[in-house]
């Protein structure tokens, strides 16, 4: 994914205000996170925990659906995911450290990019407010 210096300063399309300005016109610059990364522009999605997983703490087609409308950002960075059972802490946040959880991701990244996009796994661990609950 490497680039000519001259795309550094290339602007994404954008839909300008108006008065045909745009607001931000530095957050549509290419992004160079390392040698073999770039990213379209600078806008990255946070993380944001929303309960979609299913009660057995898998991802599912609504997360994929979710994400996937959101490949605008140049990067997604995903809800909290869980790497053990005892690192929990959060009702139906989903969980990827056995292989059926593994698998459910699957299905959310080959939807982020198929639609473009790019998704990275926001690794949890809440031991402290872990709960047998959970």
């Amino acid at each position: 994914m490497s680039s000519t210096s001259g795309e550094n300063t290339k602007l994404a399309k954008h839909e300008s205000g108006g008065d045909g300005s745009i607001p931000y016109p530095h957050l549509l610059l290419l992004l160079r996170l390392s040698p073999d990364l770039d990213l379209p522009n600078c806008i990255i999605m946070g993380p944001m925990t929303r309960g979609r997983s299913r009660p057995n703490s898998m991802a599912t087609v609504l997360m994929a659906e979710y994400y996937a409308q959101h490949t605008s950002a140049s990067l997604i960075v995903s809800k909290g995911t869980f790497t053990s059972v005892v690192t929990q802490g959060w009702y139906r946040a989903p969980e990827i450290f056995l292989e059926e959880q593994s698998r459910s991701w699957k299905v959310v990244t080959d939807r982020v990019c198929e639609a473009g996009g790019r998704i990275a796994c926001q690794l949890w661990h809440c031991r402290q407010v872990f709960h047998l609950s959970f």
